[in-house]
């Protein structure tokens, strides 16, 4: 086997839709689309093809959906920081991006898509 120096390995979880009530305005409070992107990175020096030495994105996912599922919030900004929270508390995580679209938000011109990103790091 060869040596290997620290690999960064980064795992996604892309375009995750959920329907969920979340926004400022009163007609908010019936569900409606949200787009998830989300990418955890960290290193290790090699992996042995085993699950507890990496990230599971059905893991990823469970997180999104539970936090989607809570009470209603107004932000996007505060969903995606009560994921961060959640994922951040693996300490092999080193850094979080996590985009939130809002594909049909009311929005006063006729063209657009809404979106959140936000990026965490450890150090």
């Amino acid at each position: 086997m060869s040596e290997w120096n620290n690999m960064r390995i980064k795992i996604c979880l892309d375009r995750f839709e959920i329907e969920a009530a979340h926004g400022v305005y009163d007609f908010e409070d019936k569900p409606q689309p949200f787009v998830i992107d989300l990418a955890v990175e960290f290193e290790r020096n090699r992996l042995d093809d085993e699950l507890e030495q990496t990230i599971d994105y059905a893991w990823l996912q469970q997180v999104v959906a539970n936090t989607f599922r809570q009470d209603r919030v107004y932000l996007m900004e505060t969903l995606a920081q009560q994921i961060i929270d959640t994922l951040s508390s693996r300490t092999m995580i080193e850094t979080i991006t996590i985009r939130i679209e809002k594909p049909q938000a009311v929005l006063p011109e006729p063209s657009g898509l809404p979106s959140i990103e936000v990026e965490w790091s450890r150090t």
